[in-house]
């Protein structure tokens, strides 16, 4: 999470466990995937995802225009 911006970091870690789910469903993960893990492996791979330039407002978006 060091390569996260303070507003970034804050996100990640008041994110609700159900959230940081439904985020990485949305970034492409299966649900199968990641109902095993931790809270702190969640936000590790939803911050990971975010460092990487990942947006879920982006892929909302795209979403509700298909």
């Amino acid at each position: 999470m060091e390569s996260l911006t303070q507003a970034q970091k804050t996100s990640v870690t008041k994110s609700s466990t159900e959230r940081l789910r439904l985020l990485l469903l949305k970034s492409g993960y299966a649900e199968e995937v990641f109902l095993g893990w931790s809270r702190e492996q969640l936000m590790n791979k939803y911050a990971e995802l975010l460092a990487q330039g990942w947006d879920p407002t982006v892929v909302t978006l795209l979403a509700h225009e298909m």
